[in-house]
């Protein structure tokens, strides 16, 4: 008879764990938000697009093109950033939307301070 094993908590008790030990690695990185929230790229591009302007409001459009991005990829995700309270629809410019990022949300700052500190590197000879 198979022994009954209590599942996974983590401290505080909670039983919604993950046990990862047991799944291959790319379901593991598939369940990953970080992962979720900047993948596929296009998502990258739209929150650097938005982050550039200064936390400005820009419709689909001046996002699209500032992203580099089809309008159709827009739509498969940005309800995905809106989820994660990474870009938000503050108003309404005739029948167009406006989204912006709030540069005070600390998931922006860290982006941020993530893309000066890829910049830096980026531009330093590599001393290897």
């Amino acid at each position: 008879m198979a022994q009954n094993q209590n599942p996974p908590t983590d401290e505080t008790g909670d039983t919604t764990a993950i046990n990862v030990e047991n799944r291959p690695s790319d379901a593991v990185i598939a369940e990953d938000p970080l992962v979720s929230m900047l993948t596929p790229g296009s998502k990258v591009r739209i929150l650097s697009a938005l982050i550039a302007v200064g936390g400005e409001k820009l419709n689909p459009s001046a996002i699209c093109d500032r992203a580099a991005i089809s309008r159709d990829s827009w739509y498969d995700h940005k309800d995905d950033l809106e989820t994660f309270g990474v870009i938000e629809k503050v108003d309404q410019a005739g029948n167009s939307p406006m989204y912006r990022v709030d540069l005070d949300d600390p998931l922006i700052k860290r982006l941020r301070e993530a893309r000066d500190l890829a910049a830096k590197r980026r531009n330093q000879p590599n001393n290897n």
